[in-house]
């Protein structure tokens, strides 16, 4: 097996992620909401750099399988389901569900990994809570 670390995100480009199956760990607070989400019991998380694209794509749902969550400049988005704090990703908010997630800042590797997401064979993102599992 071959391994290749990228040290820098500015190495983060889709061209050197094809095809291959790529795992970020990364400590911002997104990756420790995704991990808290799908700890909970969510079916998963996808990530959104647009609360109008996570908008839209709710809408491919029925209501009570999706939940939206996410924040803009620390304040949680209003009609949105959940907030950005890990806290609020329990069993009985999220459990069962897919949660379409999106920050006012996401990390560069979130945005690398959903591109990567639409032609790569696969992908983690770990946060420090998963540091034993990766």
């Amino acid at each position: 097996m071959r391994l290749d670390v990228f040290l820098a995100p500015s190495e983060l480009t889709p061209a050197a992620l094809d095809g291959r199956i790529v795992a970020v760990i990364d400590v911002l607070r997104a990756t420790t909401t995704i991990a808290a989400a799908l700890h909970a019991g969510a079916r998963t998380v996808i990530p959104f750099v647009e609360t109008e694209d996570a908008v839209r794509t709710a809408r491919q749902y029925e209501r009570g399988e999706v939940k939206l969550a996410g924040e803009r400049h620390m304040v949680a988005i209003p009609g949105f389901d959940l907030g950005n704090s890990p806290l609020e990703f329990t069993a009985e908010t999220v459990g069962q569900q897919t949660v379409l997630l999106t920050t006012s800042k996401p990390s560069i590797s979130s945005n690398v990994l959903i591109s990567h997401s639409k032609t790569g064979s696969g992908n983690i993102k770990s946060s420090f809570l998963q540091r034993h599992i990766v």
